[in-house]
């Protein structure tokens, strides 16, 4: 039988809100607004690869992962790609957000 099964590369982002007002990040890039995350590095595991990523991009050691809160997947434009991210809702109130080199800015966005 054959494999008609795709294959997906997985990337994870983290939704911070506080003050009701959502983190996000100007890419150095692409200079695209989007959400602190990434992919994981080859072996690494789903959480320690997530908890990687947002130390990485905005400096939390510490945060509650509160679960997956949404996901989507598509195909990359240029390699036709198929990408399968997923966000999860973190908590952390009180400790400063500190980019890495790959961000520009970050703002905080009401839903609005």
């Amino acid at each position: 039988m054959k494999d008609n099964f795709e294959r997906f590369m997985v990337s994870q982002v983290g939704v911070l809100i506080r003050d009701n007002k959502c983190l996000i990040l100007k890419d150095s890039a692409t200079k695209q607004w989007l959400l602190p995350g990434g992919r994981a590095d080859v072996g690494e595991i789903g959480e320690v690869a997530f908890r990687r990523e947002i130390k990485e991009e905005i400096n939390l050691d510490v945060f509650e992962n509160l679960g997956v809160v949404d996901y989507d997947i598509w195909y990359t434009a240029k390699e036709n790609i198929p990408v399968c991210a997923i966000a999860s809702l973190i908590k952390n109130n009180k400790d400063d957000i500190i980019l890495s080199p790959e961000h520009l800015k970050f703002g905080w966005v009401s839903p609005r």
